[in-house]
């Protein structure tokens, strides 16, 4: 609700229901009796949830998404090992971590432009993906590392699932 409406609200609306009974045959209810007579359904009260929430779920994917990719440029070297410890050579590891870290920090400044939202959702899954699928492929151990640098992944892709949800208005 806006400011305006609440405002009007809380001041109450007065006039003479006399007419209104004369032409309709019915009776005015107050604001309480009118609201209780209509009680939200599950979809409302969800939505009303999720609207609160849709504002700090884009923040979170646009931050994580940023600075990952800062991080990566910040630090390459180590991001390079992981790769050519598994047999990637010099220039094929330069492209995928310079190439992710970019694409990172784009999609993360993306999500937050409304036009390209929902394209940003998608494509942060479609890196989620490509990266799970690599490094189920190139680098199985890390499934199981401590950290869970692969498993972290997953609900950071639900958190994108559920931001691409909530931009389909119609």
């Amino acid at each position: 609700m806006r400011t305006t409406a609440i405002e009007e609200i809380s001041a109450g609306v007065e006039g003479d229901p006399a007419p209104w009974r004369q032409a309709t045959g019915s009776s005015l209810d107050g604001l309480a009796a009118t609201l209780a007579a209509m009680p939200a359904t599950v979809q409302e009260r969800w939505f009303a949830r999720l609207f609160l929430v849709k504002p700090l779920i884009l923040a979170t994917l646009s931050a994580f998404w940023i600075i990952t990719g800062i991080i990566t440029l910040a630090n390459p070297a180590d991001a390079k090992q992981v790769l050519t410890s598994v047999g990637a050579d010099g220039p094929l590891a330069n492209a995928v971590v310079y190439g992710g870290a970019v694409i990172d920090i784009a999609m993360g400044a993306a999500i937050l432009v409304r036009r390209w939202t929902g394209a940003a959702a998608l494509g942060m899954i479609a890196v989620t993906c490509a990266y799970l699928a690599g490094g189920t492929l190139f680098t199985p151990h890390l499934w199981l590392d401590p950290l869970g640098p692969l498993v972290k992944a997953i609900p950071a892709m639900m958190l994108a699932l559920t931001a691409l949800a909530l931009t389909q208005d119609r």
